[in-house]
């Protein structure tokens, strides 16, 4: 039973649900699968889309348990999309959406059962949402910045929540994504704006997004350039120096300087190069866990790999 605090979260939402209920290409009803990994967005998807005629839905996993039965609750990790995925090809739907244990996170699958990276999701709300100034964090890839217009003004921030959130305000932006799968919205009101870290807000304007693209959302992920990406983490001790490290794998890909074509420190170290093949780097310490984060990226599956195992061997 849905209480007068989920009743007021509903409303709120309902207002940002405006799917094509039919065009061109279906000529039907949205078919839209959620798996709410059973945490706590089942019984608000259920609200938001039982009676509501743009869309045909069905939800798996949609009962909270804190035990997480039938797989993680971070939709990262590879395993726990794989009852989603089955889900979407078996029912022949346009999109699946999968929510994180307490609802702030959201991912997508497409029309073809296969995971849709964060930053094609993030790249996916900008056409749709056309932001002027929008916020990402230091891992963010080419999928979604070299897709961005150039009227869009892009500002770096730490990962995280708070870090986010006040580089929104401080911008006054209008979009924000971390690649963890984190969306952040300007929310605008009468005298103040507001901003906003919402898993189901961002899962709403996906659906707007697919129901407005010209093709199915597998067409739309293939039609972007791949890119070679990897993402590490590295357990260390209490006792290692991230700074003096930093500074160590940052020396080491000074030389040549020539090659370089941004060094940052926003968040840790973030280093992009342009020869002999374009790549970037980032690293950083983990905020919740003994780790440092390593990801890496590249037009050239070669190039990743020679200089993945460069800064694991650095680290190491």
């Amino acid at each position: 039973m849905i209480n007068s605090y989920q009743k007021s979260y509903v409303n709120f939402l309902s207002k940002y649900l405006k799917s094509q209920s039919c065009d061109k290409l279906r000529e039907r009803r949205l078919k839209v699968v959620f798996d709410c990994s059973n945490g706590s967005s089942g019984e608000v998807i259920r609200q938001l889309t039982t009676k509501n005629k743009q869309l045909e839905t069905f939800i798996i996993n949609s009962i909270p348990d804190g035990n997480f039965p039938n797989h993680s609750p971070n939709p990262l990790v590879k395993s726990a999309t794989s009852q989603l995925r089955e889900e979407v090809f078996k029912r022949k739907s346009d999109v699946g959406i999968i929510f994180d244990g307490d609802g702030d996170r959201m991912c997508l699958v497409d029309n073809k059962g296969r995971f849709v990276e964060t930053d094609v999701t993030a790249a996916l709300l900008v056409w749709h949402l056309k932001p002027k100034k929008i916020v990402i964090d230091s891992t963010i890839g080419w999928s979604l910045n070299k897709s961005l217009s150039k009227n869009c003004r892009v500002y770096e921030s730490p990962v995280g929540d708070f870090h986010l959130l006040n580089s929104m305000e401080k911008y006054s932006a209008d979009f924000g994504c971390e690649h963890s799968g984190h969306y952040y919205f300007k929310i605008k009101k009468s005298k103040n704006n507001f901003y906003l870290n919402s898993g189901i807000l961002g899962a709403l304007h996906a659906i707007n997004a697919v129901s407005r693209l010209p093709y199915k959302l597998s067409d739309f992920v293939d039609l972007l350039p791949k890119y070679f990406r990897k993402e590490v983490n590295i357990k260390i001790n209490g006792k290692n120096n991230f700074g003096d490290l930093s500074k160590k794998i940052e020396s080491f890909f000074l030389n040549p300087k020539s090659y370089i074509l941004n060094s940052a420190h926003i968040d840790g170290l973030k280093m992009e190069f342009q020869f002999p093949n374009p790549w970037w780097f980032s690293i950083r310490p983990s905020n919740t866990e003994p780790l440092i984060r390593v990801s890496i990226e590249s037009e050239n599956k070669k190039t990743l790999e020679t200089n993945l195992n460069k800064i694991m061997a650095l680290i190491r």
